[in-house]
């Protein structure tokens, strides 16, 4: 018996660095957009679709995590900006009347950060869905360089936004902006 549960008590420390290590970032599928000017990493088991598009440039959805109700979706957008774009205007633009597009609309947070080694926002809200009885979380992430502006949105049920945000930080983590071609 003892021997068997040491045996269980091993499993269980290899099957959980198995998990840590899938979730963490560490591997998994890079995006590399040089038109656009952007790379960032995906967890391996994360779907991802590259879009010919700037808006979304890249959709992605995780795997149902343990305890989850629903997947987590993170999208990035390369927006063209105006020659007298600032990274504030850019946030502004972005999330002007906000309040009246998303119902029940909150707002938790603008705060400047740092992103792959340049200075960001975040902004974090919560919104009822209009088709069901789901409460959103988002954080969006807004950077700049020249007249180009980088989105990365990462999003999930309110109720399941925590059990995503390791993943979801090691993915804005991982975002780069490209030096200019």
């Amino acid at each position: 018996m003892r021997g068997s549960l040491l045996k269980d008590s091993l499993w269980f420390v290899v099957f959980i660095t198995a998990l840590t290590a899938c979730g963490s970032g560490s591997t998994g599928k890079t995006v590399t957009n040089k038109d656009l000017g952007f790379r960032i990493t995906f967890p391996e088991k994360w779907l991802v679709s590259e879009k010919t598009t700037k808006e979304p440039a890249v959709e992605c959805e995780s795997r149902l995590a343990a305890k989850a109700k629903d997947v987590a979706q993170v999208t990035v957008d390369v927006p063209d900006l105006s020659d007298d774009a600032t990274l504030l205007s850019f946030v502004d633009g972005q999330t002007a009347g906000m309040d009246k597009r998303h119902k029940n609309f909150e707002l938790i947070e603008k705060v400047q950060v740092n992103v792959g080694g340049a200075t960001a926002y975040k902004v974090t809200y919560l919104y009822d869905s209009e088709n069901t009885d789901a409460r959103f979380r988002y954080s969006v992430y807004y950077l700049m360089a020249g007249k180009r502006g980088y989105q990365i949105e990462t999003s999930a049920t309110k109720e399941d936004f925590a059990l995503y945000s390791a993943e979801f930080d090691n993915i804005v983590g991982s975002f780069k902006i490209l030096p200019a071609q």
